[in-house]
């Protein structure tokens, strides 16, 4: 029971399913870019470093590498971990690796972690205001790859957009999405997708995908919403 169980999601716009695997044998299986319920798998291994290739999902890790050589760094026994496959600007695939630290006693704020995993370069996550700005924010620079940990926010739905711009503020939004939250949630929100059109009618392959872990000890449940361009 205490070794490290790691959550594999995928976020690499526009890869088919795909398995992740460790020297042929499959750790998690037929992750899905197009059906966010099926985007998801977790695995059990022994604590310790582990380079992990990813194969298009049937070949049962005995094809041809969409990617290999994708270090998970050093897990921890007794931690969960959500492996994010995303890519990199130039649209390599790439694994970001965020270590699960949420408080289990959250009642009436949502804790909100974010990963940056779409191919775009450093973004700016806040609430967007009725003039399509952003007036402050609530991840600050956040660089292709990394993850940044974490806001509160009260429950209510919110316009979370997303900015390219590190000009003088008001900072304009570039893509923007309603962000429902109930209130306890412990969530990460993930940036995935291809963000080239990001400049001119973002469409619907740049979205928010989202990561519950809330329902303890419930498997990690994964949402969808689009990012859109900003009236």
């Amino acid at each position: 029971r205490q070794d490290p169980r790691v959550y594999a999601l995928h976020a690499y716009y526009p890869a088919g399913p795909v398995d992740v695997c460790f020297e042929g044998a499959v750790l998690a299986g037929g992750l899905t870019w197009d059906e966010p319920t099926t985007s998801i798998g977790s695995f059990q291994v022994p604590p310790g470093n582990y380079d992990v290739s990813l194969q298009a999902d049937g070949d049962d890790c005995m094809g041809d590498d969409v990617a290999t050589g994708i270090s998970t760094g050093a897990l921890t026994a007794g931690e969960q971990y959500l492996a994010t496959v995303g890519a990199t600007t130039g649209g390599e695939a790439q694994l970001i690796m965020a270590t699960e630290s949420f408080s289990l006693d959250l009642d009436g704020p949502a804790a909100v972690h974010a990963v940056h995993a779409a191919r775009l370069g450093e973004v700016n996550i806040g609430v967007v205001d009725g003039s399509g700005n952003i007036p402050a924010f609530a991840f600050t620079g956040v660089e292709n790859g990394e993850v940044q940990s974490r806001v509160t926010l009260d429950p209510a739905t919110y316009y979370l957009g997303v900015t390219t711009d590190t000009g003088a503020a008001p900072y304009p939004a570039d893509a923007a999405a309603d962000v429902e939250l109930l209130g306890g949630e412990r969530i990460w929100i993930v940036a995935a997708g291809d963000g080239a059109s990001i400049d001119g009618g973002v469409t619907e392959d740049l979205r928010y995908r989202i990561v519950d872990t809330s329902e303890h000890p419930l498997p990690w449940t994964v949402s969808d919403v689009l990012l859109l361009g900003v009236p």
